[in-house]
């Protein structure tokens, strides 16, 4: 009789091992969609574990003069027990982005502002302006600075300049120009305002988005 029941304890305990490994290993299809219905992706989702997309975020087309933002899932998330449909969600967007970029590209920071209002500038005085361009020598045909340079030109903090500079209902990006100053002097020790007329401005190549201000953000050539 022990024997007996020994013997239904241990396929008793068979049983039991085998049932629960079934049931951790028995799965579900979860299918990820957009709005418009399109299937984002598909996945095989163990039973009584929560679904989780891992796709690209869903994006959905400007329209109607709105943009759009994900805005999470439809029904919600719950642990899977069958298989089951997820549908993308969006909702208007009600901010723009606003990047602060200094005169090399340099991205100093982004802001997320409600359409419509004024970015607050940050305190371009804290900037790091361009290095001073210094007087070169020459000697055989090549180019250096002396061990005691002299400055011919500085730069300044002047103002933050956009081509949408008014345009508070998209995205901006706002980059820091530079007034051009003269070495100091006696008189003037932080230097003079230069007159740079005849000299040739461009936009650097590491900020395509700086343009012909006439103020500094590349000069073609240094002052011999």
């Amino acid at each position: 009789m022990k024997r007996t029941i020994g013997k239904l304890l241990v396929l008793l305990i068979i049983a039991m091992f085998f049932l629960t490994a079934c049931e951790e290993t028995l799965t579900h299809v979860v299918t990820w969609e957009h709005e418009d219905g399109s299937v984002l992706k598909t996945e095989n989702v163990i039973h009584g574990t929560m679904p989780n997309y891992t796709g690209q975020k869903p994006v959905k087309n400007p329209s109607g003069g709105n943009e759009y933002e994900f805005d999470g899932w439809t029904p919600e998330l719950t642990e899977v027990t069958s298989d089951q449909t997820y549908t993308a969600m969006f909702k208007i967007k009600t901010t723009r982005t606003v990047t602060w970029m200094n005169y090399d590209g340099k991205v100093l920071k982004t802001d997320e502002v409600k359409k419509g209002d004024a970015p607050v500038h940050p305190d371009g005085s804290k900037l790091t302006p361009p290095s001073p361009t210094y007087r070169l020598e020459f000697d055989a045909g090549s180019a250096s600075v002396p061990e005691e340079p002299v400055v011919v030109y500085q730069y300044k903090f002047k103002e933050w300049f956009s081509r949408d500079q008014n345009n508070n209902y998209r995205d901006q990006v706002f980059t820091a120009t530079y007034d051009t100053y003269g070495p100091g002097s006696e008189s003037h020790p932080d230097g003079e305002l230069a007159d740079l007329t005849d000299f040739t401005f461009k936009s650097s190549s590491s900020n395509p988005y700086a343009t012909n201000t006439g103020h500094f953000c590349h000069i073609t050539d240094n002052m011999k």
